[in-house]
């Protein structure tokens, strides 16, 4: 997988690439260079609130959903086909002195009509709630992790995502331990119910490896270390990160 510095590249690359087609090259250019470094603070958690400021700012027209399948999208692409970074050869900049969106911050980002049938699993965002007991740092950012997996492919294709994750999650010749993890994490995607019980980290180790081998047969190995590298990110920002490192479940 790439290191953070190259994975922040990448994104203001995807970002010039999107944005290219709706501004000025400079305004694109100045644009991407702030999402990087919203980026590094955030990873994709900051994409919604980035989008909308940018796109009232503009005054694009297209939709804030529409705006969002194209960056993901493009995390599926041959980086040869993404415009040049434009910091290309200069120094990562300080997040004080990088530019930002110029748009006053906006609310959050838009909660979904209506709650998904339990068939259709959904992405979640945390792995407990306030009423629930913490579960063990291994767990919370293993959950951590699929929820990232979880919410960038859905973005890409959603009806695909459901297909692949009920193949890993419901195949057989499971042994006891996967078969537990499988059961947990069906209900938390399909029930946005809690995890019944704490797992060792080698069964989480082995179930996201089972998630690796999936999206590999369907998108392949370097968009797979993609969709994995933006699931360490935004675990890595996680609380449970600072006892368990993510990178640990790989």
């Amino acid at each position: 997988m790439r290191d953070e510095t190259a994975n922040v590249r990448f994104h203001r690359r995807v970002m010039a690439t999107v944005l290219g087609a709706y501004m000025t090259p400079e305004d694109a250019r100045e644009q991407a260079i702030a999402w990087g470094v919203t980026y590094r603070e955030q990873a994709m958690r900051g994409l919604d609130v980035f989008l909308r400021e940018v796109r009232d700012t503009f005054g694009i027209t297209v939709s804030l959903g529409d705006l969002r399948r194209e960056v993901y999208g493009l995390l599926f692409v041959d980086a040869a086909k993404l415009d040049a970074d434009p910091l290309e050869g200069q120094e990562e900049p300080e997040a004080a002195s990088a530019p930002a969106a110029r748009a006053k911050p906006a609310p959050a980002p838009d909660k979904p009509a209506s709650k998904p049938k339990a068939d259709k699993p959904a992405a979640k965002e945390s792995a407990t709630n306030g009423s629930q007991p913490r579960l063990p740092p291994p767990n919370e950012v293993f959950l951590c992790m699929v929820g990232a997996i979880a919410r960038t492919c859905e973005a890409i294709d959603e009806d695909q995502w459901n297909r692949l994750s009920e193949s890993v999650l419901r195949e057989g010749g499971l042994h006891p331990a996967q078969r537990a993890v499988a059961s947990d994490v069906a209900r938390w995607l399909d029930e946005e119910a809690p995890m019944s019980t704490a797992h060792e980290p080698e069964s989480l180790r082995d179930f996201l490896h089972r998630f690796y081998l999936a999206l590999c047969k369907a998108h392949g190995p370097v968009q797979t270390d993609r969709v994995f590298a933006e699931a360490v990110a935004q675990a890595e920002r996680d609380p449970a990160a600072l006892k368990f490192a993510p990178r640990k479940l790989l």
